[in-house]
């Protein structure tokens, strides 16, 4: 692949897709969030540059969420919004106490 198709690739909705994909499934295998790292190595990208830009991008939509708070915690994990209303509605269905 060339670097003007491999550029367009890390630029466009296709990556975003692929980004969400491989953390949704990382989350689903070892219950926490990869790091930009990780998420480079599996995807064979060639910064974390293009990971940060696709993450933040994914964001700014509502499909994700990388910094804020959960239930009043703090973090820095990039989490998929599935897993925010999963921990929201065990939350709300009593099991957790939440101060």
């Amino acid at each position: 692949m060339s670097d003007i198709r491999i550029s367009s690739y890390w630029n466009g909705l296709q990556a975003e897709k692929d980004v969400e994909k491989f953390v949704s499934d990382y989350w689903k295998h070892h219950y926490r969030s990869p790091s930009y790292r990780e998420i480079m190595i599996g995807m064979e990208a060639k910064s974390t540059s293009s990971i940060f830009r696709a993450v933040c991008n994914l964001e700014k939509k509502g499909r994700i969420v990388h910094r804020g708070k959960i239930l009043g915690t703090a973090y820095r994990q990039i989490v998929p919004t599935w897993v925010i209303d999963a921990i929201v509605a065990y939350a709300d269905a009593g099991r957790v106490k939440i101060k």
